[in-house]
């Protein structure tokens, strides 16, 4: 039964078909089994096989797939070939190739070339290491623009030793505490 006017569909198990021309659900919803791992999945589609693309893409016969060899990785794989399919395994490998070949950005070309210690306090410790834009250009990408430093170092360059933080905290902190002696005083 097409729906009327002033009707409304109520959730998706009670869909009703517009009428045509119109725009909405024009399918009642459908439980379908697909043809490649036999799950059953709801759909509004009419034509619908697959419950995903990987299992659509499985259920590909062997003979629309090449043979392929990763250009980073050198392992063989099959893919569908399309215009620039084909190089990479991956996008890990993908990315990796990028980096290796030159296609840096600037936080690789930084550890590349730097020496991997803060420029400030001479921490050596790999996990709190960033990399700072000297002129707080982050487009400014060039070696000369860019510096190694701590994480807290990097805090102290961009926000000082806390004081544009601490402009709105402290006369909170403040009040806490005369609240706090007078409720002591109270008690």
């Amino acid at each position: 039964m097409p729906l009327k006017k002033g009707e409304f569909n109520s959730g998706i198990k009670n869909l009703k078909p517009f009428p045509k021309g119109k725009s909405g659900y024009h399918h009642n919803l459908r439980i379908v089994k697909c043809q490649f791992c036999g799950n059953d999945f709801p759909t509004i589609g009419p034509c619908a096989k697959y419950c995903s693309t990987r299992c659509k893409e499985k259920c590909r016969p062997d003979n629309q797939k090449k043979d392929f060899i990763c250009e980073f990785c050198h392992k063989r794989f099959k893919r569908r070939a399309t215009n620039n399919v084909g190089r990479f395994c991956s996008r890990q490998c993908s990315g990796l190739w990028n980096i290796a070949n030159g296609n840096l950005n600037y936080f690789y070309r930084a550890f590349l070339y730097l020496p991997h210690r803060c420029d400030i306090c001479s921490n050596n410790d790999f996990s709190v290491l960033l990399i700072h834009h000297k002129d707080r250009n982050r487009n400014n990408n060039l070696l000369e623009n860019l510096q190694i430093l701590c994480a807290n170092c990097h805090y102290k360059i961009h926000f000082g030793n806390g004081r544009v933080r601490h402009t709105k905290i402290i006369p909170i902190i403040n009040y806490l505490k005369t609240k706090e002696v007078n409720n002591i005083a109270i008690t």
